[in-house]
């Protein structure tokens, strides 16, 4: 399953990539970090500690699915 906010980018998956300049590597690197600033900032804040989840997208097509069910109008495809 691949998505992008721009449908063209369905297309050519690996255009975005290229264009970003950003290995996959990169972009779990910068998602983890930014995630791991957050939650130290809400352990700060709160005392509350919130680690990073497992996820692995499987549900990314139900939700597309059923936002298209409410949204039929929405420019949202599912592969």
């Amino acid at each position: 399953m691949h998505s992008h906010i721009d449908k063209s980018a369905l297309d050519s998956p690996s255009k975005p990539w290229e264009e970003a300049d950003l290995t996959g590597d990169q972009f779990n690197w910068l998602t983890e970090s930014t995630h791991e600033i957050l939650r130290i900032a809400l352990f700060n804040l709160t005392g509350s500690d919130q680690p990073i989840p497992e996820y692995y997208g499987e549900d990314i097509d139900l939700i597309v699915k059923a936002y298209k069910k409410e949204h039929p109008d929405a420019p949202l495809q599912s592969y």
